[in-house]
């Protein structure tokens, strides 16, 4: 009687220990199966590694991680183990010499939901290869990599350098009108037309867009991921010559003349590479020649005390705004 009468009165507590206990033999159960992933730091068995860094700069520990374990390290993210691989050759040997294998891409139930299990970003598998292969010759008949793209290109800069002067005088950020500008061009290729910056309709496109990368700038997935560590080949010291500050130095050989780094991989490597590579360096070229041709920048601090880190650090590298002066040249 005594007994029945005590878990009569902590039947919660009992209910509760008992929940514990089977949590833990599931998540213990769930690591055994994985007894043959890479090195990594003691996970916590709830939480994992999630208390040992900042996910909103989670690619520094990434970083430390392979300093520590070397090239292909594993953390745990609650009960999901991440592999984080790490260094040009073995992303290499990876990403590209493994690409079949490592194309497909992590479950994010959000993308999923808005694209209907559809579009390069969140297939995998055969329906993947069919959409990226319908996306790339949509943007060939579209006008990529021929002379028609670049004058929409010209056409955008030539209204991105207007707006530029409209805030002359004042500090502004720049960064609502470049994301403007790149928004144009897609849209001047996709729909045929351009949208002014104040529309109403492309202002809210462009904030559902934002709004979708941010919330997929957090860790989600489920099984084993796999994290390419992109930063650590950008920022190798063996690879580039000031890997840690704007250097154009690090595209120059000793005569001063131009040479290609295999290790500027910021349009990413393997089958999942960036399919507007093409596009997006027609436009850094002309946007930033044409602004740079009008234009002398002044920042609003001296720009060693520019923060640079990304707000944000997952699917993709968030940066930060600041604001600016653009002075007009004379």
């Amino acid at each position: 009687m005594d007994l029945l009468l005590a878990l009569k009165t902590n039947i919660v507590s009992v209910v509760m220990a008992v929940l514990a206990l089977f949590l833990l033999w599931k998540i213990r159960g769930k690591q055994s199966r994985f007894d043959r992933l890479p090195p990594g730091p003691a996970p916590n068995l709830l939480l994992g590694n999630l208390l040992q860094f900042n996910i909103k700069e989670a690619y520094k520990y990434y970083l430390e991680l392979s300093e520590k374990y070397g090239s292909v390290a594993t953390i745990w993210l609650a009960n999901t183990p991440v592999v984080i691989i790490s260094g040009y050759q073995a992303l290499k040997e990876t990403m590209i010499g493994l690409g079949e294998e490592f194309s497909g891409r992590a479950i994010y139930p959000l993308l999923m939901k808005s694209t209907y299990g559809y579009g390069v970003l969140s297939t995998s598998g055969h329906r993947w290869k069919e959409m990226r292969k319908f996306s790339l010759a949509t943007l060939k008949n579209f006008g990529m990599g021929r002379r028609s793209i670049e004058e929409r290109v010209k056409e955008e800069a030539e209204n991105l350098v207007e707006m530029f002067k409209k805030c002359e005088g004042s500090a502004f950020s720049p960064a609502d009108m470049l994301l403007n500008a790149v928004s144009n061009v897609i849209c001047s290729i996709v729909f045929g037309q351009r949208f002014e910056f104040e529309d109403p309709q492309f202002k809210s496109l462009l904030r559902t867009v934002n709004t979708y990368f941010a919330i997929l700038s957090s860790p989600l997935g489920q099984d084993v991921m796999v994290f390419p560590l992109l930063s650590s080949v950008l920022k190798d010291p063996k690879l580039w010559k000031n890997p840690n500050c704007f250097d154009p130095e690090n595209f120059l050989d000793a005569d001063g003349r131009f040479q290609k780094n295999d290790a500027f991989v910021v349009f990413g490597m393997g089958k999942r590479a960036c399919l507007g590579e093409a596009l997006v360096r027609i436009e850094l070229f002309i946007f930033f020649t044409s602004l740079l041709q009008h234009f002398t920048f002044k920042a609003m601090v001296p720009p060693v005390e520019l923060d640079t880190t990304p707000t944000n650090c997952s699917f993709g590298r968030m940066p930060r705004t600041y604001e600016c002066y653009a002075i007009s040249r004379k």
